[in-house]
């Protein structure tokens, strides 16, 4: 049904987010995910190498049972979207073939859909699907995000990073030829986000503060999709979304000249930071403190790091309730993995968001979320809550 839906608007490209934000509006109040179990798909390695329906236990217990996949943010962004193709895809690789709808449960900054996933029954019939911000936001001890993520299945993750994007009618206003020209910047862009406490708005303070850009985060949109808007109104002078989402629903507006992107967050490895895939010839973070002169160190690039850590290996988690049965945790971490490997959803993926996600199975999606609990700091938190306060 996405597929469909973006072959339908692809051809109007200021209506297109737009429109198939509206659409996906009417499909969550629908009920979520296409049956196409119609229509299933050939067999391929993955699935095969993965056992399918071959664990009877497994098949048993999700025969004719729904799950419902809960994102916690509005129809129409970049994460119910990534969760809306999944949900078409992993009911044809849980044993016993469930059924798997979509539900959005937003406010508090994801707080109460994340919580009514922690709080549902331990029966493997309740996912939920993160976005960057909910890590952050529960490391910080946000209000509202009381759930332990920490003791929560994590059945498989997307590791999507964060593109920053400014309209050119700013770029070209404020003289900004390169990087090193944002700190003469005459005007303070203006940056939509839904409220000043997510992983972006916070990551562009400390990146403000550090080069000395006039940048004002604006909280208060319900979405990345309304931020866009903002931004393609006049609004609002730029945003910040995840990359497979900038890919889909900014690009068009870049092609037609009138947004630019203008970095990258790029992806944590090893201390370092490199190109994501996709916009490997994007400028990342890296590239701006090099073009400033800043040296990767301190305090400043701790709190930098740590989050781009969550914006790329921890993007988009799929989790359950603690204490699941272990037949049903195995065949969704089974599943998911059977899903995202598929020819089907890859090419899907590609088709729809113009990237597969660059996915990865519960074991490793577990041991990076483990591994920035166990690394993030009282002072990079201190400096997190520091870029909080200035908005």
């Amino acid at each position: 049904m996405i597929r469909e839906v973006v072959a339908v608007i692809s051809s109007a490209k200021k209506l297109t987010y737009a429109a198939l934000s509206a659409v996906v509006l009417v499909l969550a109040a629908c009920g979520g995910a296409e049956d196409t179990s119609g229509d299933p798909e050939p067999p391929d390695a993955a699935a095969e190498a993965d056992g399918g329906d071959s664990d009877p236990e497994a098949e048993a217990y999700f025969d004719g049972k729904t799950i419902t996949l809960l994102v916690p943010f509005s129809a129409g962004g970049g994460t119910d979207l990534r969760a809306r193709l999944l949900a078409e895809h992993l009911q044809q690789h849980i044993p016993g073939e469930p059924q798997v709808v979509v539900e959005n449960v937003t406010g508090g900054g994801g707080a109460l859909g994340m919580n009514e996933v922690a709080l549902g029954e331990p029966d493997g019939m309740t996912l939920g699907i993160t976005s960057p911000s909910i890590p952050l936001r529960w490391i910080r001890g946000a209000e509202g995000h009381d759930y332990d993520l920490a003791t929560m299945n994590v059945h498989g993750a997307f590791t999507d990073t964060c593109m920053y994007y400014i309209s050119t009618a700013y770029k070209e206003a404020a003289g900004i030829e390169t990087l090193a020209d944002l700190p003469d910047a005459p005007q303070a862009a203006r940056m939509g986000y839904t409220d000043a406490a997510g992983g972006l708005p916070i990551l562009q303070n400390i990146l403000a503060d550090m080069i000395g850009a006039p940048m004002q985060a604006i909280a208060g949109y319900a979405g990345s999709s309304e931020a866009l808007l903002g931004v393609a109104s006049g609004e609002l002078d730029g945003s910040a979304l995840s990359v497979s989402a900038y890919l889909d629903q900014v690009l068009p507006y870049v092609e037609e000249g009138e947004m630019e992107p203008l970095i990258q967050c790029g992806n944590a490895e090893d201390g370092d930071i490199v190109p994501a895939a996709g916009v490997e010839d994007m400028p990342t973070i890296k590239d701006l403190y090099e073009a400033v002169g800043v040296p990767m160190e301190g305090a400043d690039w701790d709190a930098v790091y740590a989050n781009v850590q969550i914006q790329s290996t921890l993007s988009q988690m799929v989790v359950s309730p603690a204490g699941i049965p272990d037949e049903a945790k195995r065949a969704l971490d089974e599943g998911f993995n059977a899903a995202v490997t598929s020819d089907a959803y890859r090419q899907e993926a590609i088709d729809v968001l113009d990237t597969d996600g660059s996915p990865v199975n519960a074991e490793t999606a577990t041991g990076e979320l483990q591994n920035l609990v166990e690394t993030v700091t009282e002072e990079i938190i201190e400096r997190w809550e520091q870029a909080v306060a200035q908005d």
